[in-house]
């Protein structure tokens, strides 16, 4: 199994597909663990990716996995992707993020 391009699901390609082998991007994938956070000045919402699965054996989904074990920024307003940085690529570890923070000015009442 190597990796390809980006591959499409139906009319829409998936964007980080083409890190993970065959077809494993569509029966894999990491869990979302705590509340997104949100920017609203630069209208982002941000997201820590745990760990892919199947957690401990990564023979069946080789490449990096993306968007797993990650922080994740998307738009507020599109939902488009605007930045991810990923930690542990192919983690067998169980090694996942667990929040993400923004810092804030100040606290809304």
């Amino acid at each position: 199994m190597g990796l390809q391009g980006p591959r499409k699901c139906g009319n829409v390609c998936e964007p980080g597909s083409n890190s993970w082998s065959g077809d494993s991007h569509l029966r894999s994938g990491g869990s979302v663990w705590s509340t997104p956070a949100v920017d609203p000045k630069r209208e982002l919402i941000g997201f820590a990716g745990g760990n892919p699965n199947p957690d401990l054996d990564g023979h069946d989904r080789l490449g990096d996995n993306a968007y797993t074990n990650s922080i994740v920024g998307i738009g507020a307003e599109d939902g488009k992707l605007r930045w991810w940085h990923q930690e542990v690529p192919h983690d067998v570890w169980h090694a996942f993020r667990r929040q993400c923070r923004y810092r804030h000015d100040r606290m809304a009442v």
